[in-house]
């Protein structure tokens, strides 16, 4: 029983010390960032009127990886 629980724990220190991959830590703060990022975008159209994909457009433009002409 007791190799049982020491197992459990391990498994545990384990998945919380994970950095990298699907854990529930990552794809939380993954999801969090993603709303913001949406959220700003929104706020921006909102203010200048310039729809989220032009300014997608536009960013990849200034950024030189798009030839809008």
């Amino acid at each position: 029983m007791r190799q049982y629980f020491q197992s459990l724990k391990l498994s545990e220190t384990v998945e919380k010390s994970k950095v990298f991959g699907w854990t529930r830590k990552n794809e939380i703060s993954n999801g969090r960032w993603v709303m913001m990022g949406l959220l700003v975008g929104l706020m921006t159209e909102y203010a200048t009127g310039v729809s989220f994909i032009d300014q997608l457009k536009l960013m990849g433009s200034y950024m030189g990886l798009l030839d809008l002409d």
